[in-house]
């Protein structure tokens, strides 16, 4: 008989697994196209190397892959490691990269198989929340029970029951589901026919609890006591245990020992000056309270002083309210951080703002982060351009806002001094020429981007003559010892709407037409 409050167990997840190989001595890699995949490209869009996988490491995981590579490399000794990347998604996986160097000691072909258990984690996790969401059913259906025998017995809505069955829970000690299973177990003890229906819930109550030590939640105009006049309760009684005369000093103890960097400005003085800082303050900054008390905060700003935050900030100050923004700051010894800024106005009497206080926390490892992942989800390391995700990102921007949008796509190609095809995609050096020459040629008002196969400009309006500039540009030969190489490209052209009112359309046709 199938338990049909347990979610069926799934069929084990697939995984991927792929390889790799490296040549230290040419530093020339190749991966498998299950590898691609993993990494979240088509098979060859990209130029694999050490680096490039390097860069799509989780920012958490990056040294300890480094270094386990340079360990391979140096000693030959197989090893194993658990590690996560950030695929070109922008999607974290998490993988088992086995690595060993089977031809022979270091200096020979490092081998490497990648198995992409991403799936199958999330599997495991996912029916860990159907067994968490199942026990949870079960747990709401007693308590449910429980709650509807004290609301027919004793006339008692929803929320005056389940406050009953909460109190009972914290007064014996026990898990809010274990007394409901109890109370309902014990309601139909054979023993207690006899009694009327209250009576015999007054009686096991009595025996869950065994000797009160104190009353239950009594009654008030009809109605139980309610959360909040107990909170109010309670905070009489917290407040009544500091006395006036000492709350003052025990608030700035509180604050002087707060590990939050915080500062009050007073605004009723000309620029609104800094009053206080705590040590904390003193501490993110680098400047001591004498330096500060007396000067506006924004000298923490530097060169961002008309930034776009600092202006909002400034904006919102004037107009009495609550700020939350993020902004570059500057420390003494003029090292940058990234500062959380929470601003707070206090008012008196009359409603006007007398005080700012400030709350300050360097959030500088996040930020970075954050911009480490754009970093990666956007940017081609090889050629130093952003990619196809960046590109398709800013056409439908501008598709968006209704702008008419010319794109090019450029497709390379690359010859001998005999005449025979060569790989572009094979030679990051040749690949830097060649975004470095498009790049002169077409100007820093051009969207330049490195697609797979090729690169794509985008622009509200190309340069007519545009082809004869880029046959120009990467005409010149390309040394290679004693044999130059030449350089020239197809180019494939499409305009919105006519060749697609979407990025991907029309960098698609555009790639089409250069075929």
């Amino acid at each position: 008989m199938t338990d049909q409050s347990r979610p069926a167990a799934l069929p084990p997840a697939a995984v991927a697994v792929g390889t790799f190989g490296y040549l230290p001595g040419v530093a020339r890699m190749e991966w498998s196209d299950e590898l691609f995949s993993i990494f979240g490209f088509a098979p060859h869009e990209i130029v694999p190397t050490l680096a490039l996988m390097s860069s799509h490491q989780d920012p958490q995981d990056r040294a300890d892959w480094d270094l386990t590579v340079e360990r391979v490399l140096a000693d030959a000794r197989p090893v194993s490691l658990w590690h996560r990347i950030i695929d070109s998604g922008r999607r974290r996986r998490t993988l088992l990269t086995t690595m060993d160097v089977p031809a022979g000691g270091p200096g020979s072909e490092l081998r490497g198989t990648v198995t992409d258990l991403t799936e199958r984690l999330r599997q495991d996790h996912d029916e860990e929340i159907g067994r968490a969401v199942a026990r949870s059913s079960e747990t709401r259906a007693v308590i449910d029970q429980a709650k509807g025998v004290l609301m027919a017995t004793m006339d008692l809505d929803e929320e005056q029951a389940f406050e009953l069955l909460r109190w009972h829970s914290s007064y014996t000690n026990m898990k809010l589901r274990d007394l409901a299973a109890l109370l309902l177990e014990r309601l139909a003890d054979p023993d207690k026919a006899g009694l009327l229906p209250r009576q015999r819930l007054a009686a096991v109550l009595a025996g869950l609890n065994g000797r009160r030590r104190s009353a239950p939640p009594v009654r008030r105009s009809g109605a139980l006591t309610s959360p909040a006049a107990r909170a109010a309760d309670r905070s009489k009684a917290v407040s009544a245990r500091i006395s006036p005369e000492l709350l003052p000093r025990t608030l700035v103890s509180a604050v002087e020992a707060a590990s939050v960097s915080i500062s009050i400005a007073d605004c009723l003085s000309p620029d609104w000056p800094l009053v206080y800082v705590n040590p904390a303050f003193e501490k993110l900054t680098g400047y001591r309270s004498e330096d500060i008390v007396g000067r506006n905060c924004r000298f923490l700003q530097g060169p961002n002083l008309h930034s776009a935050q600092a202006t909002a900030i400034k904006t919102a100050v004037r107009q009495g309210q609550e700020i939350r923004s993020v902004l570059r700051n500057y420390r003494l010894d003029g090292t940058a951080f990234w500062n959380e800024l929470h601003l707070s106005a206090v008012r008196n009497e009359a409603g006007v703002v007398t005080h700012y206080i400030g709350y300050q926390n360097d959030i500088s490892e996040r930020v970075e982060r954050e911009l480490q992942l754009e970093q990666l989800a956007y940017h081609d390391p090889v050629v130093d351009l952003p990619n196809e995700a960046a590109a398709i990102r800013h056409l439908d921007a501008l598709l968006s806002g209704g702008e008419i949008s010319d794109v090019l796509y450029i497709r390379p190609s690359v010859r001998s001094a005999d005449g025979d095809p060569l790989r572009a995609e094979d030679d990051n050096e040749l690949l830097c020429l060649i975004a470095q020459r498009l790049r002169a040629a077409l100007g820093d008002d051009v969207f330049l981007a490195s697609l797979r196969g090729g690169f794509l400009a985008v622009a509200d309006a190309l340069p007519v003559g545009l082809s004869g500039v880029l046959d120009r540009t990467l005409a010149d030969p390309v040394p290679d010892g004693n044999e130059p190489r030449t350089i020239s490209a197809t180019l494939g052209f499409g305009r919105s709407p006519a060749d697609g009112s979407d990025a991907r359309s029309l960098i698609d046709a555009a790639r089409t037409a250069s075929s």
